[in-house]
C-alpha cells in the first residue's frame, strides 16, 4: 500500500510523539488541523493505523520493571512451568522469548520494590538458582 508524502510526515510525528490530540499532532507535522484528520482517517481506513486502548499503569501509582533473563540449567519441563507462571501472572504484563544475550524478556507492574522482589522469589525454588544471567529496568 502506498502512502502520500503528508501521511508518512504525520505517521513519523505519530511515531515520534505518540498519541497527541489532533491540534498538537498538526503543528508537530506542520499540517492543518482538516488535513491531519483527513490523513488520519483514510490510514485507519486502510488499516494503516489503528486504535487499541493503553492503561497508564504508572499514573496508576505502578512501576515497569523490564527484567531481560536467561534460565539456568534446568529441565524442558521445569523451564516450561516458570514461563507458564510468568504469562499467568497478574502482574506481568507480557513474555517474550528473545534472541541474543537474553533468553527471555517480562515487564512486571508493581507498586513496591518489595513486591517486585516477592515477584522474583516467587519464579524459582530454593535450592537452586533459576538465573544464569538478568539485568532489570525501572520505569517509574
Amino acid at each position: 500500500m502506498k502512502i502520500s508524502p503528508q501521511q508518512r510526515k504525520i505517521l513519523a510525528a505519530i511515531s515520534e510523539v505518540g498519541a497527541v490530540p489532533n491540534p498538537a499532532l498538526a503543528k508537530i507535522a506542520g499540517y492543518k488541523q482538516h488535513s491531519v484528520r483527513y490523513a488520519l482517517a483514510d490510514l485507519l481506513k486502510r488499516e494503516i493505523i489503528r486504535y487499541f486502548p493503553c492503561i497508564n499503569a504508572c499514573a496508576l501509582g505502578y512501576s515497569a520493571y523490564t527484567v531481560y533473563f536467561s534460565l539456568a540449567s534446568m529441565s524442558e519441563r521445569e523451564r516450561e512451568v516458570v514461563i507458564k507462571h510468568l504469562v499467568n501472572s497478574e502482574i506481568t504484563s507480557w513474555v517474550a522469548e528473545l534472541i541474543g544475550d537474553f533468553q527471555y524478556a517480562t515487564t512486571a507492574f508493581v507498586r513496591t520494590t518489595a513486591e517486585f522482589d516477592t515477584f522474583l522469589q516467587s519464579l524459582g525454588s530454593k535450592s537452586k538458582p533459576i538465573f544464569s544471567d538478568k539485568a532489570v529496568r525501572v520505569d517509574f
